[in-house]
């Protein structure tokens, strides 16, 4: 019976301890949590990779008229079904037509669409120009884990003065003049669980860019001497008499490819870890360019190379054109804009904004390109993880760019901007939520868990979703899965609130009997939230006798203060006993995450204290109602029960061992 009574204890002890913690303060994990993350480590890299995967090929012969600004285009597609419906009709991109000119617009004209079978079989097609579509009809329906030989013939007709990503543009009379095909040629379009095709035309705002993966070749045809810059690892030349063709394979799948082409580009390499970097720019440009744009290109690869995967391509091009944008990404290939060296020459810039935009469009390669994701609907995901990595970047290499910190501190917001929403719900906060909120609520996320757990969790999202799609509750998983624990508590109010917390003292209380210090900070912005905010902050609190004025009076720090919307905080000192508090003030830490008018603003104080003696009734015009905030590091109910059920098994085996030893 004694062993049995003890039994017993020790079962109440491990039941007791699987109930979901209350305290308000991050808890440690425990050692057998650390056991269960490192076992999580050891299995969790066995993952698919592309040459386990169905993907569809696509092969290019493209050919340029220099003298018309045209490629003509002929494209074998061997597209696979890999999704649970069979299709009656298959749609491609034709964005072409929805690209911005100061000249021509462009288009691409479809000139014929066969199937190929022994006996080639011609198939109807319908184009929409203003959705940039065409939709091809099939004999046959397409079932599930079958494929289909499709052969486009096609034009493309490149705008003229397109400050976008395709067309033709500058002049040969200085030395300045460029073809440039991107996003120009027939894409098949991708059909999720959510939007079944997704058929989006190009957009104004942010990148409409949504593709699978696919295994490409092309062979494209030039005028001799041409130099030109292009997805994939150039494997042949066959040189004519006036024309050249370039033979390219990539050594993995791609979401797309691009090729840019002029007589007047200088071209600088350079080899790192197996990988041909290249530099082309153009000859105005050599001052910012020269030896910079290849070194920068390089120390980013270098960088997130070690940071978040292996780059599994042979060749990465830096490359000089004329978009109204700074910088764009493709595959294995970037576009920074000769806005940069107009802006340098003009003193508006200094060159470090040409190393910041080759560190963001490398960055793409892991987020866009090789980890994809919807740039319609969850676009501030690739965006958001590209700025902090150029962050990161500038930290690491510790290049103090002016404005990075102020950049992670605050976030200004006068108005509502939800990151987790499509760019169709509200066009006018996308650039907001993608490219300034979102990297600061991830920065935010690397302070609470430290840099390990941070750099851990990327790594794993990457090697889970490299050459596939994700979603925001796939990055989430991610994190929750390095650290063993629910992350609703960040993720719901950081992605789905409109507004961030704007905090006030509602009331401050001093007793003199009990020398406790009552504050009530409110979140004025409460009802507005899906979710409050867990966050930590510290409070000072002044004393009578010292000044008024901030910091330069005595006073008493505490930190780790937690609010969870609208909290009550008691505060005991021993000085407490002795002054009679003044001033409370509530610092808005590093990374603090508040809703402002001005993004300069450290802090919110209050003198307005009331005190309290022996006879004084309380008169605390705001009571909280009691909220008990979630643990920041609380493991997920399936776990604990696993652990605690695990434990108790052990223990009835070892006094079961005692039993018969006895």
């Amino acid at each position: 019976m004694k062993g049995l009574r003890v039994t017993t204890f020790i079962i109440l002890l491990l039941s007791i301890s699987l109930f979901p913690q209350t305290n308000s303060q991050p808890v440690n994990i425990t050692s057998s949590l650390e056991v269960e993350v490192e076992n999580l480590k050891d299995t969790r890299l066995a993952t698919e990779n592309y040459e386990e995967m169905n993907l569809s090929s696509l092969d290019l012969s493209l050919y340029l008229n220099e003298t018309d600004g045209t490629v003509l285009g002929n494209m074998t597609v061997d597209f696979f079904n890999s999704d649970p419906v069979p299709f009656s009709r298959i749609p491609f991109h034709l964005y072409l037509s929805g690209m911005y000119a100061d000249g021509r617009l462009g288009y691409i004209d479809i000139l014929n669409v066969s199937e190929l079978t022994p006996s080639p079989v011609q198939l109807d097609f319908n184009v929409y120009s203003e959705d940039q579509i065409m939709w091809v009809n099939l004999t046959d329906d397409l079932q599930p884990d079958t494929s289909i030989l499709l052969e486009i013939d096609f034009e493309s007709v490149l705008p003229i003065d397109s400050p976008d990503r395709a067309g033709v543009s500058g002049y040969d009379i200085d030395s300045s003049k460029i073809y440039e095909f991107a996003s120009a040629y027939p894409i098949p379009c991708v059909y999720d669980e959510f939007d079944g095709w997704n058929t989006d035309p190009y957009l104004d705002t942010g990148d409409p860019f949504y593709f699978d993966m696919a295994y490409y070749s092309f062979d494209l045809t030039l005028p001799n001497d041409m130099k030109v810059a292009a997805t994939g690892e150039l494997s042949e030349v066959d040189v004519g008499s006036t024309k050249s063709t370039f033979h390219y394979n990539l050594t993995a799948p791609v979401r797309e490819i691009t090729f840019c082409a002029s007589y007047y580009y200088v071209i600088e390499s350079q080899m790192y870890n197996g990988i041909n970097v290249s530099s082309y720019y153009l000859p105005e440009s050599t001052s910012l360019w020269s030896t910079n744009g290849l070194d920068w290109g390089v120390r980013s690869l270098a960088l997130f190379n070690d940071t978040f995967g292996s780059y599994p391509y042979t060749t990465l091009n830096i490359v000089e054109d004329y978009g109204f944008y700074y910088g764009m990404e493709y595959p294995c290939q970037v576009y920074l804009s000769n806005l940069i060296n107009d802006r340098y020459q003009a003193s508006q810039i200094s060159a470090a904004t040409l190393d910041a935009v080759i560190a963001h469009e490398v960055a793409h390669q892991w987020w866009y390109q090789l980890v994809g994701n919807d740039e319609i609907d969850v676009g501030f995901l690739d965006e958001g993880l590209t700025v902090w990595s150029v962050y990161y970047y500038s930290e690491y290499y510790d290049l103090h760019w002016p404005g990075k910190d102020d950049g992670f501190y605050y976030v200004k917001m006068t108005y509502p901007a939800i990151i987790n929403q499509s760019i169709y719900d509200n066009e006018s906060t996308y650039y907001f939520t993608a490219y300034t909120k979102t990297p600061v609520v991830l920065e935010k996320l690397r302070q609470i868990i430290g840099d390990d757990d941070y750099l851990d969790s990327l790594r794993l999202f990457f090697s889970r979703f490299n050459f596939r799609i994700a979603f925001l509750q796939d990055l989430q998983s991610a994190f929750e899965d390095q650290l063993i624990s629910n992350l609703d508590w960040f993720f719901v109010p950081m992605f789905d609130n409109g507004y961030l917390p704007d905090y006030t003292f509602t009331s401050v209380e001093f007793n003199q009997t009990d020398t406790r210090l009552s504050i009530v900070i409110e979140d004025l912005n409460e009802d507005l939230h899906v979710q409050n905010y867990l966050q930590n902050f510290s409070i000072e609190v002044e004393f009578e006798g010292f000044g008024e004025q901030f910091l330069a009076a005595e006073y008493v720090a505490f930190h780790d203060i937690q609010l969870y919307g609208t909290t009550q905080v008691i505060l005991t000192h021993p000085s407490f006993s002795s002054s009679t508090p003044s001033r409370v003030t509530l610092l808005y830490d590093e990374y603090s995450l508040v809703q402002l008018d001005d993004p300069h603003v450290r802090y919110i104080s209050t003198s307005e204290i009331h005190i309290m003696g022996i006879e004084t009734t309380p008169t605390t015009s705001f009571t909280p109602q009691p909220t008990v905030p979630p643990n920041m590091y609380a493991p997920p109910l399936y776990l604990m029960i696993g652990i605690g059920i695990g434990a108790m098994a052990l223990v009835i085996v070892a006094f079961a061992i005692i039993r018969k030893k006895s």
